[in-house]
C-alpha cells in the first residue's frame, strides 16, 4: 500500500493497470421473485488507466495524466468489488 502524501505523485512513475471489478446494480418496480432469483445480469467491469492512489478501503485509477502534474477522469472502485489487478506495460512484472 502506498504512503499517504499531500503531494501528487510523479506522472511518469504510475503504473499502467487493469482493474477487474464488479459492479451493482438496482432496479424499480414490481418483479416476480422467482424470476428476480434467476435473472442475474453480467456485472463484470475492466477499468485501465494509472494506479493514482491506493487505500485499504478503494483504489483511485486515473484516465489521465500530464506533466504538469494534472490528472483526469479519476475512479475510485472499493476494494470489496475488485477482483484483480494487473500491472500493464513496461513496469508490470
Amino acid at each position: 500500500m502506498r504512503r499517504r502524501t499531500t503531494e501528487t505523485p510523479s506522472w511518469r512513475a504510475l503504473p499502467l493497470v487493469e482493474v477487474e471489478w464488479v459492479d451493482s446494480c438496482a432496479d424499480a418496480g414490481w418483479r416476480a421473485a422467482k424470476k428476480e432469483r434467476t435473472d442475474h445480469p453480467d456485472l463484470r467491469c475492466a477499468t485501465a488507466g494509472y494506479l493514482f492512489e491506493e487505500r485499504r478501503g478503494y483504489v483511485k485509477i486515473a484516465q489521465s495524466l500530464s506533466a504538469h502534474d494534472s490528472v483526469d477522469n479519476l475512479m475510485a472502485i472499493p476494494r470489496s468489488a475488485i477482483r484483480k489487478i494487473t500491472r500493464l506495460g513496461p513496469q508490470a512484472g
